[in-house]
């Protein structure tokens, strides 16, 4: 439904759909998403560690298919053993 709403508009329309106090709303809840996503990062260092490991694993495999490789990624199921 929403979907169709902004079917065919530019980033710069919708930015026009909103009124100034939806978009002062929503600019609001992306600085505070930002925030909390920050925090989690911080509080949980080992996630770099992961995602590195884990984009290396990629590069250095380079699948075709990304979504399948991580389901079954050896880089992924060591962490999980251990």
């Amino acid at each position: 439904m929403i979907e169709r709403l902004f079917d065919g508009l530019n980033y710069q329309e919708m930015e026009n759909v909103l009124s100034e106090e939806q978009q002062r709303q929503l600019n609001d809840k992306k600085i505070e998403l930002r925030v909390e996503n920050e925090r989690y990062l911080r509080n949980h260092p080992e996630l770099k560690d992961l995602v590195s490991g884990f984009v290396l694993d990629v590069l250095t495999h380079q699948p075709e298919n990304i979504p399948s490789f991580a389901a079954g990624s050896l880089f992924l199921s060591q962490l999980v053993d251990s």
